[in-house]
């Protein structure tokens, strides 16, 4: 069972062109978050403690796309923010759907 979609990522595709596209994902998403903790008035150090992390460090790292944040702790500031959980799902589906077509497709060239 994969805790995040790094987790995915990383089992099924080994290339620097997805890791890129990976960070460029990472950054969308935790800039969402970040414009959402911000309208409601949270700090990053409420929102770790909410997460059950003791610093904000996890927090700022996600929020600048250096890292993936478990789909259970996405849950919970979803439900933090205020967010449209929808929304950020469809965000990392479309992600994950765009990393598997093109690791599935077949060039012509091959």
């Amino acid at each position: 069972m994969h805790n995040s979609f790094l987790d995915i990522e990383k089992h099924f595709f080994d290339n620097k062109k997805m890791v890129t596209q990976s960070t460029q994902q990472f950054k969308k998403l935790g800039k969402l978050f970040k414009s959402n903790r911000e309208k409601n008035g949270i700090t990053q150090r409420q929102a770790s403690e909410r997460l059950g992390y003791s610093s904000p460090q996890f927090v700022s790292n996600f929020e600048r796309g250096l890292c993936a944040l478990p789909l259970k702790k996405i849950k919970v500031l979803i439900e933090l923010y205020e967010m449209d959980a929808n929304n950020v799902a469809n965000i990392i589906i479309d992600f994950q759907a765009k990393m598997i077509r093109k690791n599935l497709m077949v060039s012509k060239s091959a």
